[in-house]
């Protein structure tokens, strides 16, 4: 099973329609039925999860490949969290795999754009070419860094358009 399932960061007011597979796998010594749940922790009523096949039977060292449909029929705001339980029936353990999943309208704070050196904001502070800092909430999905030179045009599904150039991000 994966360790974890992310629909990502996605903006304010889309639809989502995703179907992630992932491998369940009896490591047990005999045939085990195994069943497999969505339990919503942050839930909105304009999605479905469905996961396929909900339970199955696997012989020792037998695996099968379990479907996770999720579909909104309106558009998404917010965040939705959850996990999938696989529980065996043998054994009575269960397996948690957490899901997410964000919706949010990325916003930059009035005055967020300034020099990265000094910090100051306005249109007389920052010069084409120079490197800015950008403060708001919502701006990416997590933390990342660019790895190589050339710089990402790209982080933690973040893009920065600056006069309609994406601009490269550290």
């Amino acid at each position: 099973a994966p360790v974890s399932i992310s629909f990502g960061a996605r903006a304010s007011g889309g639809f989502l329609a995703s179907t992630t597979d992932f491998s369940v796998t009896n490591v047990g010594t005999g045939p085990d039925t195994f069943t497999v749940t969505v339990k919503p922790t942050v839930s909105n009523a304009n999605l479905t999860l469905a996961v396929s096949p909900q339970s199955f039977t696997l012989g020792a060292g037998g695996s099968s490949v379990v479907t996770l449909t999720a579909n909104s029929s309106q558009p998404m705001h917010g965040t939705i969290e959850g996990t999938l339980a696989i529980q065996s029936q043998s054994s009575q353990s269960t397996i948690t795999v957490p899901y997410w999943g964000t919706f949010l309208q990325p916003h930059v704070n009035f005055g967020g754009v300034v020099n990265a050196a000094s910090l100051i904001s306005g249109p007389s502070s920052i010069a084409a070419g120079e490197i800015v800092s950008i403060f708001g909430s919502d701006l990416a999905n997590g933390t990342d860094v660019t790895p190589t030179v050339p710089l990402a045009h790209s982080l933690a599904g973040t893009t920065v358009t600056i006069g309609g150039t994406v601009a490269p991000l550290l």
